[in-house]
């Protein structure tokens, strides 16, 4: 007979609280601030998550582009995976496209049935990209000079780009009637 599993992954639920108390502690130390109060900004972020999980899900049954603006980096990637519920999405991070044209191939090959997420928005500086990041946020057809249309009106989209480091034409979304902008 085979050895019996642990339905309980014991590591993984030790690793967890000692990051938990860690992150505990790192608060009290950096913001003066005591352990209840630290447990109480914790909870607060992870009740934010939650909710905006919630709302990306509903976002996705109107016809809208989702705009996830982020101040940290870590963990952005499992709260979308998280608020998607297990649909499939294709991660395109613009810090590897040299230019619009190796965006543009890289979208041509995407599978329009996923989820794109457009990841690094912060990153686009280059004129031509940022025109495909704004046909994207107003769910326009679009084609640059000699490639074929992409209709982003038919694509789920969630684009994520860090706070603080957008460029000046994306910190503004509410000009864009399509798009709702979710703040971690």
């Amino acid at each position: 007979m085979g050895k019996k599993q642990n339905p309980f992954n014991t590591h993984s639920i030790e690793q967890a609280a000692e990051d938990y108390i860690r992150e505990i502690d790192f608060r009290m130390q950096q913001r003066g601030i005591t352990s209840a109060e630290a447990i109480a900004e914790i909870q607060a972020e992870e009740q934010m998550k939650e909710e905006a999980a919630i709302y990306v899900r509903l976002v996705f049954q109107l016809p809208l582009t989702v705009f996830v603006v982020y101040k940290k980096r870590k963990g952005v990637l499992d709260f979308i995976s998280q608020a998607l519920q297990g649909a499939s999405f294709e991660l395109v991070s613009l810090s590897e496209m040299s230019d619009m044209k190796a965006l543009w191939k890289r979208l041509l090959s995407a599978d329009p049935q996923k989820v794109w997420v457009i990841n690094e928005v912060e990153q686009v500086v280059d004129v031509a990209l940022q025109s495909v990041i704004h046909a994207m946020l107003q769910r326009e057809k679009y084609a640059p000079v000699g490639f074929p249309a992409i209709d982003f009106g038919i694509i789920r989209l969630v684009l994520l780009g860090e706070a603080g480091c957008m460029p000046v034409c994306f910190e503004d979304i509410s000009s864009f009637e399509n798009a709702i902008e979710v703040t971690l």
